[in-house]
């Protein structure tokens, strides 16, 4: 039987948390599988701390909570939640109710073929500003780093812990897909793209889209290639 760890970074998303948990409850336990749910609060400075401990009162042993005492990054959250995930497999996706958990069957079925599996939004919900800085991204990525995907930042994707573990993550930011992917690329990881449901945000406003985040995510491009290079020539 598969076993799935399901990490969920979390930026103050009271009012998502929620509905998004039960949906994840709900569809996890219709799958023939041992599954794990981390939430990870990366500093939230609403009322998502008190939503996630009621949370994993109800869901003891289901739900686990890790607190980032301050905001330290999407790419810190996910880096957290990797490394606390017991299971074989480790998926993870956001805590804003964009996706829905209805799309694992397939994904579970593919990894039995490939090394990761990763979704591609067949139909984006978010404003033109947001795709147009994907489109950018997945442009210097390519260009950069070799990463030839469709959806870089989909934040829909399958691995298997056992090969996850082994790469040298340091992005703390929104870089963290490009990073996995880039050095995914070089060792040859196989994948399968899968396209998957996306849904407008019903409340609460992205990060993604913060001029200084942009900003910060350029310039984490050329760390990144740079370090990719010093660990290629050692």
């Amino acid at each position: 039987m598969q076993s799935l760890s399901v990490v969920l970074p979390a930026l103050n998303e009271q009012c998502n948390l929620m509905s998004t948990l039960e949906r994840a409850v709900r569809d996890l336990g219709s799958l023939r599988l041992h599954w794990e749910i981390i939430v990870v609060d990366d500093g939230s400075t609403d009322d998502t701390p008190s939503v996630c401990q009621t949370l994993a009162d109800h869901y003891v042993d289901r739900i686990k909570i890790i607190r980032h005492d301050c905001n330290r990054g999407y790419g810190a959250a996910l880096r957290s939640g990797f490394s606390t995930a017991k299971y074989e497999l480790v998926f993870f996706t956001d805590s804003d109710g964009q996706f829905r958990f209805d799309g694992l069957q397939k994904f579970l079925l593919h990894i039995e073929t490939c090394d990761m599996v990763i979704g591609f939004r067949e139909l984006r919900r978010d404003p033109w500003f947001r795709k147009t800085n994907s489109r950018i991204g997945n442009l210097l990525a390519r260009a950069m780093l070799g990463v030839k995907v469709r959806d870089i930042n989909c934040a829909y994707k399958l691995f298997r812990k056992s090969l996850l573990s082994t790469l040298p993550l340091r992005s703390e930011g929104a870089l963290i897909n490009t990073e996995i992917l880039a050095f995914a690329a070089r060792r040859g990881w196989k994948h399968i793209e899968v396209p998957v449901s996306h849904y407008p945000r019903r409340f609460g406003n992205p990060t993604g889209a913060n001029f200084w985040v942009i900003l910060k995510t350029f310039k984490e491009y050329f760390i990144l290639r740079k370090r990719m290079n010093q660990i290629k020539a050692e």
